[in-house]
């Protein structure tokens, strides 16, 4: 599975629709990670992406795994 850029964008929107909530404001896509703001410090409104969806699996986790580098929250 690999997660991309368009399908963080679309959970974007669709978090807009249901709650009215600007959630991952700024996405910035690495070679491994789409590095968003984390939406559980600042509710989400960090001036900076600090939070990394990882976007292919590797051997010590899959894709998909989400790990905020500030309040190093994983989930």
């Amino acid at each position: 599975m690999n997660i991309d850029e368009e399908l963080v964008r679309e959970m974007r929107s669709y978090i807009l629709v249901k709650t009215g909530k600007h959630y991952f404001g700024r996405i910035k896509t690495t070679p491994k990670n789409i590095m968003i703001s984390c939406p559980y410090h600042k509710e989400g409104q960090e001036s900076k992406p600090s939070c990394g969806i990882q976007r292919v699996s590797s051997d010590r986790s899959e894709a998909g795994t989400v790990h905020c580098f500030s309040c190093r929250k994983n989930y």
